[in-house]
């Protein structure tokens, strides 16, 4: 296996974005946002997407999608 080769996200049914780190504008008040994401590998097989909700209260804020276990030998998951 090849692992990873992109990991996409997307805000509140938005665009489809990649990279693994999202970073929200500073706001004033409570904001709720879904995200969506998934990933491909090099042999273009795409995961069933995951989904989060979370909540940013007043300020800005970054979190980074990361893979839950161990990474394969050619994974590059940081």
């Amino acid at each position: 296996p090849l692992g990873v080769k992109n990991t996409y996200y997307s805000i509140n049914a938005g665009p489809a974005t990649p990279g693994t780190t999202i970073t929200f504008p500073n706001t004033f008040g409570v904001f709720n946002y879904t995200i969506t994401y998934w990933s491909e590998d090099w042999s273009g097989n795409v995961e069933t997407a995951n989904s989060a909700s979370i909540t940013v209260k007043s300020g800005t804020g970054t979190i980074r999608l990361t893979w839950n276990g161990t990474p394969g030998p050619d994974d590059s998951a940081s």
